[in-house]
Parts: C-alpha cells; sequence; structure tokens
C-alpha cells in the first residue's frame, strides 16, 4: 500500500532515463532500489499517471496498478514521432510463479527493479 509523505510533500517527480545512468559505483539496480517510492506508485490512476508523466521529459516513466489490482503497470512518457506531441505507453507486468515479465516479452526477471533496470540500460 502506498502511504502518504509525512512531510505534505506528496508525489515526487518520477525517475527519468538520466537518472537511471550508475553514478559515483552505484549501479542501476542499487539506484532503483533506494529510488523506489518515487517511480513505484501503486496508488495511481491511469489518467492521474499519464497526467504527471505528460509534464516530466521524454523517458520518465512510473510503476502503477491496473484498476483490477492484479496487475503491475509500467507506463512511460515517449517523443511522439510528430514534433512537439507526445504520449504515455503503457506495458502490462505479468506474474507468473516467482518470475516478472512484459505482456508480449521472452524476457524474464526475479524483480521489478531487475526489469525496470535492463530496460533503462537497454
Amino acid at each position: 500500500e502506498e502511504e502518504e509523505e509525512e512531510d505534505g510533500m506528496g508525489l515526487r517527480p518520477p525517475v527519468t532515463p538520466k537518472n537511471c545512468l550508475p553514478r559515483r559505483g552505484i549501479s542501476v539496480l542499487e539506484k532503483l532500489i533506494k529510488t523506489c517510492p518515487v517511480w513505484l506508485q501503486l496508488g495511481l490512476g491511469q489518467a492521474e499517471a499519464a497526467g504527471i508523466l505528460l509534464q516530466e521529459a521524454a523517458g520518465t516513466f512510473l510503476v502503477r496498478r491496473d484498476s483490477s489490482l492484479k496487475h503491475l503497470v509500467l507506463c512511460v512518457h515517449f517523443p511522439s514521432l510528430n514534433e512537439g506531441s507526445s504520449e504515455v505507453l503503457e506495458y502490462t507486468v505479468k506474474e507468473e510463479k516467482s518470475i516478472l515479465y512484459l505482456e508480449g516479452s521472452v524476457l524474464v526477471f526475479e524483480d521489478i527493479f531487475r526489469l525496470i533496470a535492463f530496460y533503462c540500460v537497454s
């Protein structure tokens, strides 16, 4: 369950791709684990997530739950082919036993951190 920030600041901005790059010896995976309160926003709905991401740089992402609360959804702000516009694309994260994968993908991961880390660097 998502907990409201005690300092009243509310939601923090999502993680951008430049923040995924390792700095001073910290790996992408470690950075994602430490910053998960920023990008793991399980209480957001689809419209709210899109509204937040469209205000951020292309490449910014967050993870929320779908409306059925059964699946995680990776939401990514992508630049559009049309200049001056952009869109938020959503990818359902499927879970089977102890593995996670994006719907339609054959790549599997142990946890959401490793899944996100892979797509940050590829």
